[in-house]
This record gives structure tokens, sequence and C-alpha cells, in this order.
């Protein structure tokens, strides 16, 4: 009886295992585009202090500044969305993992009361 329980225990805390894999996952992901991003949005914000400096920024260059600032924000917002989801899934399984695994040891507890009882 104490090997199965034990079993259950085991594959409790490897489901939270799973989940605290893919919640690290996500957040290299996010560090990685805010390293990409970062990069971008500096040589963005040179070219548009050298255009500052002269005064104007002509339309091409204003565009594209526009879209450089549109794509860094849509992957952020991407990654967070992606950081948030696995972190609410690991909720979940975590209350999941929790109720299951104070189950097992109820049962691995019963069971020994029962033994102590026959035994006597």
């Amino acid at each position: 009886s104490a090997v199965p329980c034990a079993l259950l225990l085991t594959d409790v805390a490897l489901s939270m295992t799973l989940e605290a894999t893919r919640l690290q996952l996500t957040g290299k992901s996010l560090l990685e585009v805010k390293r990409d991003t970062l990069g971008t949005l500096q040589t963005l914000q040179q070219n548009l202090s050298m255009a500052k400096i002269l005064g104007s920024v002509d339309a091409e260059t204003f565009k594209l500044s526009v879209a450089l600032v549109r794509k860094a924000t849509n992957r952020i917002l991407h990654c967070i969305k992606e950081v948030q989801k696995a972190s609410d899934d690991a909720l979940q399984r975590g209350q999941h993992c929790l109720t299951h695994a104070s189950s097992v040891c109820r049962f691995a507890a019963g069971r020994g009361d029962e033994n102590d009882g026959n035994d006597a």
C-alpha cells in the first residue's frame, strides 16, 4: 500500500515539474523577445534622434518607425499572453495536484490506521 501511494505522489510531483518547466520556457521566450526588441527599439531611437537633429522625419522613416514599434509591441504582448496562459495552467494543475495528493495521503493514512487496528 505504501508503494502505490508513493507512486501516485511521484506522479503528482512530475506533473507539477512539467508545469514548472513550461513556465520556465515561456519566461525564457519573453526574455529573448525583450533582448530582440530592446536592440531594435534602441536603433530606432538613435535614428529618430538623428532625424530630430536634422529637424524633420520623412514619411518613410515615420512609417518604418511605427511598423517597428507595432511589431515589437505585438511580440511582447504575445509572449506575455503565453506566460499568463502557462501561469494559469500551472495554477490550475497545482490546485488539482494538491487535491489529488491530499486524497492519496488521506487514503494512505486511513490504510495505516486500518492496518494498525488489524494488527492489535
